[in-house]
């Protein structure tokens, strides 16, 4: 069985639509966004030869885009999964208190899952807000200018959404 799903097909269709057809190794991040998206957060190697055969790229091309940027996962993530910025800018403003305050909150080191599934969260690079350090970011949503006791309220009100 196939993990390209007739209808995740027809999305990467509709995503490599928009590129030259001679440029269609472009749409690799989009399609792992797609893969990742619709299968529990996280992408097998399975998922990564999937779309290097659709794209008819090598599977280290698409093994590279997935190991460089933090927002791929070769394993399993919560529902919600934070990132916390761990760069010399957001550093110097204190997020190894950060870092602390979110593991002391979910009971879970980096990278790994809350037992109920809900939470999981991991130190990167650059999350590009280094005027509001210390900063961490849940999805599309970016929360800046953190002490220990806000970012523990940000979980709480996460946890409030379930």
């Amino acid at each position: 069985m196939s993990v390209v799903t007739p209808e995740l097909r027809a999305k990467f269709d509709q995503v490599v639509s928009r590129y030259p057809a001679d440029q269609r190794q472009s749409a690799v991040i989009p399609l792992l966004h797609l893969f990742q998206e619709s299968h529990g957060g996280s992408l097998t190697t399975e998922h990564q030869q999937a779309v290097a055969d659709y794209l008819g790229v090598p599977m280290s091309k698409v093994h590279e885009v997935t190991t460089f940027y933090t927002m791929y996962s070769l394993k399993p993530r919560g529902k919600q999964h934070i990132s916390i910025c761990g760069t010399l800018p957001c550093a110097l403003c204190g997020c190894k208190d950060i870092v602390e305050a979110v593991q002391e909150k979910l009971g879970v080191a980096p990278e790994q899952v809350t037992a109920d599934g809900q939470f999981s969260f991991q130190v990167v690079e650059c999350l590009a807000q280094c005027h509001q350090g210390p900063v961490m970011q849940v999805g599309d949503t970016v929360y800046g200018n953190l002490t220990p006791e806000s970012a523990k309220a940000v979980i709480d009100a996460l946890g409030k959404k379930q």
